[in-house]
């Protein structure tokens, strides 16, 4: 087990999350004739300094979709996939501290990014610093890609797809420890179906997360409220105001989810005949596996089933709209799930358009990548879990022989995409050990000996 980190590491790397955050870095689309806003491309051009200062060659897309930074030589290339753009900060009074003033408390940093994808990704180049203050040498080129659209579209790693070149193996810093070598398919679709005249509601929200309220004033509201009781289903109804409370969670886990807006759905079908509402109740209801729709077997041994999200509803006098996020399973061809989906929601009269697609994610659990990963995490912190699948999406997916590995120990607090986001520094601590040994393992000549 290498030994490379210090604390003048940790010292510094702690002051370039810090700085890092500062850039208030959430997507813009066109500003200043930038892809995704002034601020994302301020932090691209500024973290490819910094890694410019550590000896590395850099580059950066002439229209500003991506950036990378370089060290070693020889005919392999070894990824670290970054991404430099953070969620929206939500209602910046409930944060104890400004979200772009990252704040050392506690044990902490707090911040937009600190744990997705800021402090990660300089963890990880800490990382690479600690090992180039050893001397070392490398058998191959070593790539820190950065994205700047992971939070929305990914057209940052599309674009480099289209452009350049894509990495013999590769990790990225994006999500938890131990490791995820399968990643489900990713499919975002919408379904359109006829205007409807009884009520106008847009219900729901992001794709990727399971509605957990829904609150609507309509004069058919008690119609609504009767059918919900015959069917068992909890709401408030006060002063004409229906109100229904669901519990909500990632789209990756929606079955351990309560879908607001399709419990209100179906008390809307009681009351009136929509072909949407009545496809979506009777297809889909609450049932996040959507065994109805697409059948029972859409699952295999590696990453589980297929799930299914009602993301948001619209329903207006002209159209109708249905939003839905499936998380499908590694091992199963795509057209197998999407097949029944378009054909029963043609026999409603409702319309099938594919809005979004992300391949999946598969590096076998006996590769090299994986098993040095592993058992590199595996030295460091005594923990023997298991790699895991995930219907999350990491830009792992975007390259073969690529994982996603770290930075969050699974010992510490969530809190990507929070108010109050953090990181722990125990966590920055042992993952820059990590990702030292791993590297140094990897992609040099010392470490292959």
């Amino acid at each position: 087990m290498g030994q490379f980190v210090e604390e003048s590491h940790l010292t510094e790397c702690y002051q370039a999350i810090k700085h890092v955050v500062s850039f208030p870095s959430v997507c813009n689309e066109g500003e200043n004739g930038t892809p995704f806003g002034q601020a994302i491309q301020d932090c691209l051009e500024d973290t490819l300094e910094l890694c410019k200062s550590l000896g590395m060659r850099t580059y950066i897309d002439p229209e500003g979709y991506y950036g990378y930074a370089e060290i070693g030589e020889g005919e392999e290339l070894f990824a670290v996939l970054c991404h430099l753009d953070v969620v929206p900060v939500g209602d910046e009074s409930k944060w104890t501290t400004p979200p772009f003033e990252a704040n050392i408390r506690d044990g902490r940093i707090y911040g937009r990014g600190t744990q997705d994808d800021k402090g990660p990704t300089m963890i990880a180049l800490y990382a690479l610093k600690s090992l180039l203050d050893k001397d070392v040498t490398f058998n191959k080129r070593l790539r820190f890609i950065f994205g700047t659209d992971e939070e929305t579209l990914w057209r940052c790693l599309n674009r480099y797809a289209e452009k350049e070149e894509k990495a013999t193996m590769g990790f990225a810093p994006d999500s938890g420890f131990p490791l995820t070598f399968a990643e489900k398919k990713l499919l975002q679709v919408k379904l359109h179906g006829p205007g409807c005249e009884q009520v106008q509601a847009d219900l729901g929200g992001a794709f990727n997360m399971v509605p957990d309220e829904v609150l609507i004033e309509d004069p058919i509201n008690e119609k609504v409220a009767e059918a919900l009781s015959k069917k068992d289903i909890p709401y408030d109804l006060e002063d004409g105001k229906l109100h229904i409370k669901g519990k909500s969670v990632h789209s990756k886990d929606s079955d351990q989810g309560i879908n607001a807006v399709m419990r209100y759905l179906i008390g809307l079908n009681e009351v009136i005949d929509h072909p949407l509402v009545k496809f979506l109740v009777e297809k889909i209801g609450e049932n996040a596996l959507a065994y109805d729709l697409v059948g029972t077997d859409k699952k295999d041994d590696v990453s589980g089933p297929l799930t299914l999200n009602v993301a948001r509803v619209t329903l207006d006098k002209d159209h109708s709209e249905a939003c839905l996020d499936l998380r499908m399973p590694v091992k199963i061809e795509k057209d197998e799930m999407t097949q029944p989906i378009i054909d029963k929601a043609k026999e409603y009269g409702v319309e099938y358009e594919e809005f979004d697609y992300l391949d999946s994610l598969y590096v076998p659990l006996d590769s090299k990548l994986v098993t040095t990963l592993l058992n590199v995490y595996r030295e460091h912190t005594g923990d023997m879990t298991e790699a895991i699948s995930s219907g999350g999406a990491t830009f792992a997916r975007t390259m073969d022989n690529c994982v996603a590995f770290g930075a969050h120990l699974p010992q510490y607090e969530e809190t990507e995409h929070q108010i109050n986001e953090f990181i722990e520094l125990d966590n920055v601590k042992v993952a820059m050990e990590i990702y030292a040994d791993a590297l140094y393992q990897l992609v040099t000549v010392e470490g292959e000996k």
